[in-house]
């Protein structure tokens, strides 16, 4: 399969729309909290999630079943029951400015340390196989 390398403009342009895209969905969530409660609306948002995936996997005929079953199902609960309840609390008692700089920021700074101390570790794995 050919891949065709991106143009430095189309990987900023498409960068940017990710940011506005992701920037303004903490808007949405805010005021779709207005019509529904915090639990009802993390449920929704999982299971748009779920169906939308699922679709996906089925439209690019992979299997639907991960391979570490056991680990994928610990990490989704976590994930999902962490996350989703933590920013929906946080959307319910702030405003949304104030979660989504914090939720990315908290990301960023992990993402940052995290290549700090592993740089060697994951450049072996890399380059080495």
């Amino acid at each position: 399969m050919a891949f065709i390398k991106p143009s430095r403009c189309s990987v900023v342009a498409a960068i940017a729309l990710l940011w506005i895209i992701w920037g303004y969905s903490w808007v949405v969530m805010k005021r779709a909290l207005q019509f529904a409660g915090p639990a009802d609306f993390a449920m929704l948002r999982t299971l748009v999630g779920t169906v939308t995936l699922f679709m996906l996997l089925i439209a690019l005929r992979r299997p639907l079943l991960p391979r570490a079953l056991w680990g994928t199902i610990l990490l989704g609960l976590l994930q999902t029951s962490c996350n989703m309840s933590m920013t929906t609390t946080a959307l319910v008692i702030s405003g949304a400015g104030k979660v989504s700089v914090l939720s990315y920021r908290i990301f960023q700074q992990i993402s940052l340390k995290m290549g700090v101390i592993y740089e060697n570790w994951i450049c072996r794995i890399r380059y080495n196989g």
